[in-house]
């Protein structure tokens, strides 16, 4: 088992944060196959504002069981849950990315 920083792996929640057009979406439903669905939370605000808002309203034991926290986000929420996280992301070429756009 990986150890990150003095803690093992399987005690941080794992914070994706999914950049469009970059494979984001596959790789949440590999993810999502990884968790039990009570420990995942999909952050599915209209605005990263609105995610923000959405996690930090849930209540503190709700969020201390989030295992796996996924979306469209900036870097910062980990202040807003009670245990370690380690966060990543997926990047692509960026002229292959606007193309697919």
């Amino acid at each position: 088992m990986t150890n990150l920083g003095g803690i093992s792996a399987l005690e941080k929640t794992v914070i994706f944060v999914h950049l469009p057009k970059c494979a984001g979406s596959t790789l949440n439903r590999i993810l999502l196959r990884q968790y039990k669905l009570s420990e995942t939370y999909a952050l599915a605000g209209r605005s990263v504002r609105d995610s923000f808002l959405e996690l930090k309203r849930l209540p503190e034991e709700k969020k201390g069981g989030i295992r796996l926290l996924y979306g469209h986000m900036h870097f910062g929420l980990h202040e807003h849950l009670p245990q370690p996280c380690v966060y990543f992301t997926l990047l692509r070429d960026p002229v292959e990315r606007v193309i697919s756009h």
